[in-house]
């Protein structure tokens, strides 16, 4: 075999051999890349990644049925190196999924413009270079907001409000992630893609026959259908790094009164208390929270929570954290990414 593996005689004398191995090489690269720029905290910038432009260039190279191939696994094996919740006990992190998915979404949409990529690209001048970026930034600006959409869907309260602060919020990241395309294909698809057209003279791999595409469709279909799967709900450890800032906390808090119960997921982007939720609850759900400081006690006491009052009927307002009733006030109890806050109003036992 030719050692020389981007050239086109290599390209044409062993066609499969040759796929395999520029597939494993691009998913060893984007592996280590994110290893790296996230576990290393090299990163010149929030959301800046590799994965996204070597997907770009293995088009011009392999079959097009290996090129998702490529984002999914370099994903994968980078999130269990970096020991991001990929399994969480029996089911699928249902964030990291939307991620994979978008990655996913990404190779089609340069799998339906290689053709023109390699045709442009044959030359370097304004169009080519404008061509090439502005592809780059479309898909980006497609897996943005497909990613922000499934972080809406799982986390918060599927109203209008909620979906627009949830985007709005995640704007900076998007600029982020925009800015990272912009510098990956100015520095990287558009001289490689360049070289490989003309100095190598490499012509794009063979249309795939329909057989071809059935695991890529099947994958992608499945991992769509685990986005959306109730049973795989699960909260990570670690938020996902290609949306959101890794200081973000996600609880879920449920508060049951006398005759009424409200549930919420609420997301924290600084150390925050129980009862710092528990207000964040009351604001978001419209009802009233009334407490009285005790300087004795150096805590916040609940008077009152939606007009149920402590005393009344011999109940009083109770909290447990992740199944145990702490013994410091509300106030004084710090959270963790996924606790799960319960509220009862009842007779003490």
């Amino acid at each position: 075999m030719n050692f020389n593996l981007f050239s086109k005689q290599n390209q044409d004398a062993h066609p499969l051999s040759y796929d395999l191995t520029i597939a494993g090489i691009f998913i060893l690269l984007g592996t280590l890349s994110r290893f790296f720029l996230v576990g290393w905290e090299i990163q010149p910038f929030p959301n800046f990644e590799l994965i996204m432009v070597l997907t770009f260039v293995s088009l011009f190279l392999i079959r097009p049925s290996l090129v998702f191939t490529i984002p999914l696994f370099s994903m994968i094996i980078s999130d269990l190196l970096l020991g991001n919740p990929v399994l969480i006990g029996s089911s699928m992190n249902r964030i990291v999924l939307f991620t994979y998915t978008g990655f996913l979404i990404i190779s089609f949409i340069f799998l339906k413009t290689k053709n023109k990529s390699h045709h442009t690209l044959s030359t370097i001048n304004l169009k080519s270079v404008g061509l090439c970026v502005g592809i780059g930034m479309i898909s980006t600006l497609v897996f943005d907001v497909w990613t922000n959409a499934g972080w809406w869907y799982l986390m918060f309260p599927h109203t209008i409000e909620s979906f627009t602060s949830v985007f709005i919020a995640g704007i900076p990241f998007m600029i982020y992630h925009q800015l990272s395309t912009v510098i990956s294909f100015l520095t990287v698809a558009v001289p490689i893609g360049y070289l490989l057209t003309n100095s190598y003279q490499i012509s794009l791999p063979k249309k795939q026959f329909n057989l071809e595409k059935i695991p890529f469709i099947a994958v992608t279909t499945a991992l769509i259908l685990l986005s959306f799967s109730g049973s795989t709900m699960a909260i990570p450890d670690q938020t996902d790094i290609w949306l959101e800032d890794s200081t973000e906390t996600s609880v879920s808090i449920t508060v049951k009164g006398s005759t009424w119960e409200f549930s919420d997921q609420i997301i924290l982007t600084q150390q925050t208390s129980v009862l710092d939720v528990l207000d964040s609850m009351a604001k978001r759900n419209e009802f009233t929270v009334d407490t009285t400081y005790d300087t004795s006690l150096d805590a916040t006491l609940i008077n009152s929570i939606n007009n149920d009052i402590n005393g009344e009927n011999q109940c009083y307002w109770q909290y447990i954290v992740n199944g145990e009733m702490p013994m410091t006030g509300a106030d004084n109890t710090m959270v963790s990414n996924g606790d799960i806050i319960i509220w009862h109003f009842s007779q003490f036992r």
